[in-house]
């Protein structure tokens, strides 16, 4: 009886924590990007001048350190992982969609 709660313990952790590490993988895939980007003309495409891509890194990676307090925070309110990570993950993919639309900095 215990070997089996074991085993079941086992197997629940071993798939939650391969869902983090996706998570983790998409995310570190996602910031990586942009340097790959600008090297295939991201630059060109949107047509920046001079520092704005300098700012544009700087609005995204500052918006990452800003939230993640606050999102710290909700969570612990809501006390859900298994809502708010899925939720994030939604969001963040389509606001990812969402700027293959974008035609310049404005």
């Amino acid at each position: 009886a215990r070997d089996d709660l074991e085993r079941r313990i086992v197997r629940k952790l071993d798939l939650r924590m391969s869902i983090i590490v996706v998570i983790f993988t998409l995310n570190y895939i996602d910031r990586s990007n942009v340097s790959n980007a600008r090297l295939q003309g991201f630059e060109q495409d949107l047509h920046l001048q001079g520092q704005q891509y300098a700012t544009i890194l700087s609005i995204l990676f500052v918006g990452y350190i800003i939230m993640q307090v606050p999102a710290n925070m909700f969570l612990y309110w809501l006390g859900r992982p298994s809502i708010f990570l899925p939720s994030c993950m939604l969001v963040w993919g389509a606001i990812s969609a969402l700027t293959g639309l974008s035609t310049s900095i404005f």
